[in-house]
C-alpha cells in the first residue's frame, strides 16, 4: 500500500498519523514542499531536483539569447522562483519569446543587410558616420506587434524606432539590447512596417547587432495555463503546453498535449500520470549530441529528458566557440528541447594562428615571446601606453582575438590595415587570477600584420597572453547536419562519424562531411543496426561443428563399407581326407559356415 501525494505535500510523518488519531489539528506538522516547477519550451531551470523545500529556488534561462517574458517585462539574464510554503511557486512560469521573421531591411544606403536578423548578436551592420541612416522592416503578412528589440554597440547616437501605433527615441549610449512594448492604452491593431532612424552626428558610426520583432496571433496567451496534473510539468509556450510525467510515470494513454490556447483562453484535456514506464515511441528526450574535435561534454548519458542539459569544454584551455558565442573557461551549455534537439548548435575548439615573435616601441629583450608562448600563467607588467605589432606566418581573415591579463585596467585597441577594428576595457581587481577577455571582430581582409595598442588606465596593468584566430577556405562557421544513430566530432574544416552502441557505419567509412569555400560537402554515410560479434562467432562455431561431424560421418560410412566389401569375399576350401575317409573342411577365418553348401560323400 502506498500513499499517492498531491501537489505540493510530502507523506505525513507517523508523529503525524498519531496527532489525527489522537484528533490533534496537524497542520502545525504538516510537512510540504514544492514539486518540480513548469518551464518554459525553448528554456530551462536549475537546480534538477525530484522535490524543493520551502525557501529553495530555481532559476529559469532561456536557450539561444531568447528573451524571457515574465506579464509584460523582458528579461535578458535568468529569473529566480522561490518555493512556498504552501505548495506552489512564487511566479508563473515564464515564456522564453521567439521572433518574426521580418523582410530585409530597405535602407536609405540602398544596402539590404541581413546582419541584424540573422539572431546573432556579434554581427553588426554599421550605419553611416555623418549622415542620417533609415532602415524600414516590413511584415508579411501584418500581424499585432507586442514588443520590439534591438541590440548595438557602444555609440553615441540617437535611435528613433517608429510604428503606425508608437514613436520613440532613444540613446544607444551603451552595448546592450533596448526593448519597447506595445503601449498598454493603445488599441490592438495589425501593422505592416517598423522604421528605425538613426540620428546624423560625427561622433562615429554605430554599430547596429539585431533588430527583432515579435508579435501574437489568435493562438497566443498572456499567462500560461495551469498544472492540474499530479506527478507531471509543464512545458509551456503561448499556443500549447505539453505534460511530461515524473519519472516512473507515464501519460496513461500515451498523449502529450495538455492545452492549447485560442483567443487568449487556455482549452484542457484530460490527461493523467500514472505509474509505468513510458513506451519506446512516448519517449520525449534527445540522443547524445554531437561533439567538437579536441574537445568533450558532460554529463554523458545515452539519453536526455527535455530539459536536462550538458556543458561543452574544451582540453587544453582551447577557446570553445560558436556563432554568436565565445567562452574560454565556462563552457557553453546546451539544453534538450522538446523536438528532441539541443538548444545550441555544436561548437568548435579553435587552434589560434601561429604569431612570431612580436616586436613593440618600448618593450626589448625576451618580454615580447612571453605574450605569443601560448600560456597564459606567464606573464609582463606594463605602466604606459605601448604599441605591439604581431605577425602572422600566412595571411588569413582573423575573426577574433583573445587577451588574458591579471591585475590592471587599461584599454586595448586593435588595428589592421590602418583601420581600427575594436577598442574595448579591460579590468581586473586580482592578481592571482588570469582573466581572459574575447573580441569578436567584423569581416576583415586578409592580412599577416595586426597592431595592437594597449593603454593602461590608474597605474599598470599585468599582460599575459594574445591570441588571435583566423579563418581560410576551409572554414565553416557552423558545424554540418547531424547522422541518426550516430554522433559528430566536429572540426571547422571536416566531421567525422561515430556511430551509436549497436550501430554501424554501412561501408565502414568515417569522415561525413568536409568544408571548402566554407560550405559543407557531404558524404552519404549511415549508421545502420550492427550484428552483434559474438552471435557471428557462436554460429561461425556451430557451422563448422556441423561441417565436421557430417564429414565424420561419411568418412565413418565410407570406412565401414569398405571392410563390409573385404570381408564378404569368397572363402578358400581345401579337401582334406583323414585315415578314416572323413572329408574336414577347413575354413578360412570370417567366411560364415551356415552360408556353405553341404557336401555329399562316398566311400570306395
Amino acid at each position: 500500500m502506498y500513499i499517492k501525494q498531491s501537489r505540493g505535500f510530502r507523506a505525513l510523518s507517523v508523529v503525524c498519523l498519531a496527532g489525527w488519531m489522537l484528533l490533534i489539528p496537524p497542520l502545525f506538522c504538516a510537512n510540504r514542499t514544492c514539486p518540480p516547477p513548469d518551464f518554459p519550451d525553448g528554456g530551462r531551470y536549475e537546480p534538477l531536483k525530484a522535490e524543493y523545500e520551502v525557501g529553495e529556488a530555481v532559476s529559469y534561462f532561456c536557450n539561444r539569447f531568447r528573451p524571457m517574458m515574465i506579464r509584460r517585462d523582458m528579461h535578458d539574464g535568468d529569473k529566480t522562483v522561490i518555493c512556498k510554503s504552501n505548495g506552489d511557486w512564487s511566479e508563473e512560469t515564464p515564456f522564453c519569446e521567439t521572433w518574426d521573421k521580418v523582410k530585409n531591411p530597405v535602407t536609405s544606403s540602398k544596402e539590404l543587410e541581413s546582419t541584424i536578423q540573422d539572431g546573432n548578436r556579434w554581427s553588426c551592420f554599421e550605419t553611416r558616420n555623418d549622415t542620417e541612416e533609415i532602415l524600414q522592416f516590413s511584415l508579411d503578412p501584418e500581424a499585432l506587434v507586442y514588443a520590439v528589440m534591438l541590440c548595438w554597440l557602444k555609440s553615441k547616437k540617437m535611435v528613433t524606432v517608429a510604428s503606425p501605433i508608437f514613436v520613440k527615441t532613444i540613446p544607444a549610449y551603451s552595448d546592450g539590447c533596448v526593448k519597447l512594448y506595445h503601449p498598454k492604452d493603445a488599441p490592438d491593431v495589425k501593422i505592416g512596417n517598423i522604421t528605425v532612424q538613426i540620428s546624423s552626428n560625427t561622433t562615429g558610426p554605430l554599430q547596429l547587432c539585431e533588430v527583432r520583432v515579435f508579435t501574437k496571433s489568435d493562438k497566443w496567451c498572456g499567462h500560461p495555463p495551469k498544472n492540474y496534473v499530479l506527478n507531471g510539468q509543464l512545458a509551456v509556450n503561448r499556443s500549447k503546453a505539453v505534460l511530461l510525467c515524473n519519472e516512473g510515470f507515464r501519460e496513461k494513454e500515451g498523449r502529450r498535449i495538455y492545452a492549447t490556447c485560442k483567443n487568449n483562453k487556455w482549452s484542457y484535456l484530460s490527461l493523467e500520470c500514472v505509474e509505468g514506464k513510458p513506451r519506446k515511441n512516448e519517449f520525449l528526450g534527445c540522443n547524445p549530441p554531437d561533439f567538437p574535435e579536441r574537445g568533450q561534454y558532460e554529463p554523458k548519458k545515452a539519453k536526455y529528458e527535455v530539459g536536462q542539459t550538458i556543458i561543452y569544454l574544451c582540453l587544453y584551455d582551447r577557446f570553445i566557440t560558436t556563432d554568436d558565442m565565445i567562452s574560454l573557461n565556462e563552457g557553453i551549455v546546451s539544453a534538450c528541447e522538446l523536438n528532441g534537439k539541443w538548444s545550441e548548435v555544436v561548437p568548435f575548439c579553435d587552434t589560434p594562428t601561429k604569431l612570431r615573435n612580436p616586436f613593440t616601441d618600448i618593450i626589448r629583450g625576451s618580454y615580447e615571446s612571453i605574450l605569443v608562448d601560448g600560456d597564459s600563467n606567464t606573464c609582463v607588467p606594463f605602466n604606459e601606453t605601448f604599441v605591439l605589432g604581431l605577425s602572422f606566418d600566412h595571411e588569413a581573415n582573423i575573426y577574433f582575438g583573445m587577451f588574458c591579463f591579471r591585475k590592471g585596467k587599461a584599454e586595448v585597441k586593435i588595428t589592421v590595415f590602418d583601420v581600427s577594428v575594436y577598442t574595448f576595457p579591460v579590468e581586473s581587481v586580482n592578481d592571482n587570477i588570469t582573466r581572459c577577455s574575447a573580441m569578436p571582430f567584423q569581416k576583415t581582409d586578409k592580412t599577416d600584420f595586426v597592431i595592437v595598442e594597449v593603454i593602461p588606465n590608474s597605474g599598470s596593468i599585468i599582460l599575459c597572453e594574445l591570441q588571435f584566430y583566423s579563418m581560410d577556405d576551409k572554414w565553416c562557421k557552423r558545424s554540418p547536419k547531424t547522422v541518426p544513430n550516430g554522433q559528430l566530432e566536429v572540426s571547422r574544416r571536416k566531421a567525422v562519424l561515430h556511430c551509436n552502441e549497436g550501430f554501424r557505419e554501412k561501408d565502414g567509412r568515417e569522415v561525413y562531411a568536409t568544408c571548402e569555400n566554407q560550405t559543407w560537402s557531404y558524404l552519404s554515410l549511415q549508421c545502420v543496426e550492427d550484428t552483434p560479434q559474438e552471435d557471428t562467432n557462436i554460429s561461425a562455431i556451430v557451422v563448422g561443428l556441423v561441417i565436421v561431424i557430417v564429414f565424420l560421418i561419411l568418412f565413418g560410412l565410407t570406412v565401414f563399407l569398405i571392410r563390409t566389401k573385404k570381408i564378404r569375399g569368397i572363402c578358400a576350401l581345401h579337401e582334406h581326407r583323414n585315415r578314416n575317409n572323413n572329408i574336414s573342411l577347413p575354413i578360412s577365418g570370417g567366411c560364415n559356415t551356415t552360408e556353405l553348401p553341404q557336401i555329399e560323400t562316398t566311400t570306395i
